[in-house]
């Protein structure tokens, strides 16, 4: 994967846990990893993900919110 992808959501799901989880339009599923109270997802919105240290991702949305994420698929 390279260091940074940007792509636009199809789907967000709030888990029951409150965290998302992401499909994104080129096929890839994410799941939110960490609390954030002001981080909101909903299909159209784009975003970028980063690699962190040690093997982590973090997602962006809008520009705004960054949080961590776990590829899924």
């Amino acid at each position: 994967m390279p260091s940074r992808i940007t792509a636009r959501v199809v789907s967000a799901t709030r888990q029951a846990s409150g965290r998302y989880l992401i499909t994104l339009e080129n096929g890839q599923v994410w799941l939110q990893t960490e609390d954030e109270l002001g981080f909101r997802l909903r299909a159209g919105s784009s975003v970028s993900i980063e690699r962190g240290l040690l093997g982590s991702y973090w997602m962006t949305a809008d520009k705004y919110y960054a949080v961590a994420v776990r590829r899924l698929r």
